[in-house]
C-alpha cells in the first residue's frame, strides 16, 4: 500500500514495515521461523494516482484543501457535462467547508473524482510533526486510515500478514498469496486469531470443530487466519 506524504520537507520516502502485536503472538503459537508483515511505501504527493492514504501536517491541512478547491473552481468554469457539473458543485461545498472529499462523499461519487488530481479523495492521515514517528503505531494507524484491513497465514516456515482491501473474498485473498492457489480454489478453512490466542494451537481449534469452511465469496474480516484448500 502506498501513502503520498504532502507538504514534508525533507520528509524520507521507502517502505516500513506495519508491525502487529497479533503476529508477533502467532509466531509464538504456530512455532513460526520468521514473521512478514505488511508494509507501506511513502511516496511524493506526485505520485498519489498510485497511493490510498495521503499523509500531511495538521497545519498544512488548509493547503491541501485549497488546492483541491482550487482546482475543483477551475473546473466548474468551463463546459462540462450536467452531472460531473452537480458533482463538483457539491465537492466545492465539502471543501469550502474545510472538510476533505473523503469525509462526505459516497464511494460511487469517490470512484468518479479520482479520475482527476485531486488530493482528499483519499483518506487523510494528520501528524503534529516528525515527532509523531516516535510512535510505535505510527505506521499501523497510518495503514488502518485506508480501506484496508489484514489477514494472516501461518505455519512452520512463516506467519504472516496480508493485505487486502475491506470487502474483498476468499477468493481475491487467495490470489494475494498465488495466481495458482486462486485458479485452483477449493474451500478456504477459516477461524480468528482470538480464537486460536484463546485455545493457544490451531489442531485444537480443528478437534473442538472451531475451524469454518468457507467458499469462494466469503468476505474476509480483519484478523482472520485463513488456510487455503486449492487444486494443483
Amino acid at each position: 500500500m502506498k501513502v503520498a506524504v504532502f507538504g514534508l520537507e525533507g520528509f524520507s520516502f521507502g517502505k516500513e514495515n506495519v508491525e502487529d502485536e497479533r503476529l508477533d503472538h502467532l509466531q509464538e503459537v504456530s512455532n513460526s521461523k520468521k514473521i512478514t508483515p505488511v508494509q507501506i511505501e511513502f511516496v511524493p504527493i506526485e505520485n498519489i494516482k498510485d497511493a490510498e492514504v495521503v499523509l500531511t501536517l495538521e497545519d498544512k491541512k488548509t493547503d491541501l484543501i485549497l488546492s483541491d478547491l482550487d482546482y475543483v473552481q477551475d473546473r466548474l468554469i468551463k463546459e462540462i457535462p450536467p452531472e460531473e457539473k452537480t458533482l463538483f458543485s457539491k465537492a466545492k461545498e465539502i471543501l469550502e467547508k474545510e472538510e476533505f472529499l473523503s469525509q462526505r462523499l459516497n464511494k460511487d461519487e469517490l470512484k468518479i473524482l479520482k479520475g482527476f488530481p485531486l488530493l482528499t479523495t483519499l483518506p487523510v492521515y494528520l501528524i503534529k510533526g516528525m515527532e509523531d514517528f516516535q510512535d510505535s503505531e505510527i505506521f499501523k494507524k497510518i495503514y488502518y486510515t485506508s480501506d484496508r484491513i489484514c489477514f494472516f497465514t501461518a505455519g512452520e516456515k512463516e506467519a504472516r500478514a496480508w493485505s487486502i482491501r475491506n470487502g474483498e473474498t476468499a477468493h481475491e485473498a487467495a490470489g494475494c498469496i498465488h495466481s495458482d492457489i486462486k485458479q485452483g480454489f477449493i474451500r478456504a478453512e477459516v477461524t480468528t486469531l482470538d480464537e486460536l490466542f484463546q485455545v493457544g494451537h490451531y489442531n485444537q481449534l480443528r478437534n473442538e470443530g472451531k475451524i469454518r469452511l468457507e467458499g469462494k465469496e466469503y468476505i474476509i474480516k480483519d484478523g482472520d487466519l485463513i488456510l487455503f484448500r486449492a487444486n494443483k
